[in-house]
């Protein structure tokens, strides 16, 4: 009687006798919440960050591998023909070597599979450029669910006469 009179209450008089459970308790709501929104928000965001950054990788792998077909172009240009008669030709290899630098450095997607093909070599005799076209099919790197993708990039390397 006397908790009664101070105000105070016992400890037993301050429990329940039902159980706790996550209906009653606004504690499973938050907890709902979150699983919720890691489930629907945070997971597909760190999967998607997970694709661009792929994706990322293979552009410049594909870019690397135009550079360095480029720089071999510029490797097999007819010198002998550009002294001669001033014009500019490539010699019967030119694709060939191209084609194996492009494979050389696109290491990271030969162990997908995927290969990386010279599209084009050309010559700008303005700016005594030489420039190269590199396709990859990189559609493997990514789930069923990703569309088709196809990556192309130019690469250019300078001529220099000495």
């Amino acid at each position: 009687m006397r908790a009664w009179i101070t105000g105070r209450r016992s400890r037993r008089a301050g429990r329940s006798l039902r159980p706790r459970c996550f209906v009653g308790d606004r504690r499973g709501y938050s907890f709902t919440f979150w699983a919720v929104f890691i489930a629907l928000v945070l997971g597909p965001l760190f999967a998607l960050s997970i694709e661009l950054g792929r994706y990322a990788r293979a552009v410049g792998e594909v870019q690397k591998a135009a550079d360095a077909a480029a720089l071999a172009a510029v490797r097999e240009i007819d010198v002998a023909l550009w002294r001669e008669e001033a014009e500019f030709a490539f010699l019967p290899s030119a694709y060939g070597l191209a084609q194996e630098y492009a494979d050389r450095n696109a290491a990271y997607l030969g162990q997908y599979g995927i290969g990386v093909s010279v599209t084009a070599i050309w010559v700008d005799p303005d700016l005594q450029v030489v420039g190269a076209r590199c396709r990859a099919d990189v559609s493997r790197l990514f789930p069923a669910w990703v569309p088709q993708t196809v990556i192309e990039r130019q690469g250019a390397a300078q001529m220099a006469w000495r």
